[in-house]
């Protein structure tokens, strides 16, 4: 099973935060912290975040390939 990063957290005036669970905090993406969130934009978030990771850790940058054409 794939290793979790982050996690969703249900706060009480119903809004959902994504929380990076190595700092125990919000995640932060382009100066935009993942707060005050509806939960089909807080799951939508964390599924982004799992596949930006999962390709992160398993593929070879795009990046690279695009500099050898």
């Amino acid at each position: 099973m794939p290793q979790s990063y982050y996690a969703l957290r249900d706060e009480d005036d119903g809004s959902w935060s994504v929380i990076d669970l190595s700092k125990d905090e919000p995640v932060t993406i382009r100066n935009r912290s993942l707060v005050g969130l509806n939960k089909q934009e807080a799951y939508d978030a964390i599924r982004l975040l799992a596949i930006v990771e999962q390709l992160r850790r398993g593929m070879p940058d795009p990046a690279n390939d695009a500099q050898d054409a």
